[in-house]
């Protein structure tokens, strides 16, 4: 069959599109190397707003500052008349979805390596002053040994993880007065805001945390990430999303305001085949309240992940966000299969 060229790729089948924006294996002309190239169409590109086009560079400069063994390698930026594309590590064993629905559930061990991994890569974004705001089962592809990958880095945002947020602000950024009083809105003079709080609701609503669409209110980036980890593991674990069962709102996320006060006021409950041991970590994730939310190094030191005390070491020995040193985990040609 004949292929249609990309700059110095040749692209194949489509594997997944959405939003007009499509994903296709391609071939390095020259190296032979696959690879998975994000194409947006330019002239979708310049008809929508500026920021549209300033997210696409946004994503970009975000994905060239990375480099974990659990997390999408960026090639390059290919941009020809029509197309711009983003060149990615191509992940060959597909969403972590579909491997999760073909299995029904994970099983302890097997859940507890994956979860070990998106807990090293996720702990290393915020490390690095990046929020995801995306995680979820479908954004999270294996590779070929089955070792997580996290990708589309679309709706992912930077702070300054130097900035610690005081006490007072951290809890309080759903506040309306707090934060009006405090002009934490109005960010500072680049238009950035205090530490990790955001403004901008992302993610599918399955996944996001409550915080992120009760309220129009501010938001600190990372515990929301932790809340999407913690739905990730519980359906890793259980075979299902949480908080699905309201008999008052059978359709799950299609009516938002219903599933997030079934949230808040429903406690989780478990499958039988969830362990007490796993239930325990998902009690410290899963609450709705961000303040009383573990965050990634409380998840890192759980004893259920003590057998992946190697691939979080980065993390615990850490003490505080603000020591940021270097201490990137190995890279992917120095892990061993199945690590």
């Amino acid at each position: 069959r004949g292929y249609i060229r990309f700059g110095e790729y040749l692209l194949g089948q489509t594997v997944s599109e959405a939003d007009g924006v499509k994903v296709k294996i391609a071939w390095h002309r020259d190296i032979g190397m696959q690879f998975a190239i994000r194409l947006y169409r330019r002239k979708e590109v310049n008809k929508a707003f500026e920021s549209d086009r300033w997210k696409i560079y946004r994503e970009v400069a975000i994905q060239r500052e990375l480099n974990h063994p659990n997390i999408q390698r960026l090639h390059e930026l290919v941009e020809t008349e029509k197309f711009t594309g983003l060149v990615l590590e191509y992940t060959s064993g597909g969403q972590l979805f579909e491997y999760v629905l073909n299995h029904r559930y994970l099983k302890d061990s097997a859940a507890r390596r994956l979860f070990a991994q998106l807990v090293s890569a996720v702990g290393y974004l915020h490390l690095k002053g990046i929020v995801h705001r995306n995680l979820k089962l479908e954004t999270l592809q294996l590779d070929r040994n089955q070792n997580v990958i996290v990708t589309c880095f679309d709706m992912a945002n930077t702070f300054d993880p130097k900035d610690e947020l005081s006490e007072e602000i951290e809890y309080n950024p759903g506040n309306r007065e707090f934060v009006q009083r405090l002009k934490l809105a109005q960010g500072d003079k680049n238009g950035s805001l205090r530490g990790d709080l955001m403004q901008t609701s992302c993610g599918s609503p399955c996944y996001a945390a409550p915080e992120l669409v009760v309220s129009d209110n501010l938001y600190t980036g990372r515990k929301a990430d932790i809340w999407s980890c913690g739905v990730i593991l519980y359906a890793m674990l259980a075979g299902h999303l949480p908080f699905d069962d309201d008999p008052a709102n059978p359709e799950g996320d299609n009516n938002i305001i219903l599933l997030y006060k079934y949230i808040i006021s429903t406690p989780l409950t478990f499958p039988e085949n969830v362990t007490p041991h796993s239930r325990d970590l998902l009690r410290r994730i899963l609450v709705p309240d961000p303040r009383k939310r573990c965050d990634i190094l409380e998840i890192a030191r759980h004893s259920w992940l003590r057998d992946y005390a190697h691939v979080l070491k980065f993390l615990t020995s850490t003490t505080t966000t603000k020591d940021i040193a270097d201490m990137i985990p190995l890279r992917k040609d120095e892990i061993r299969p199945g690590m």
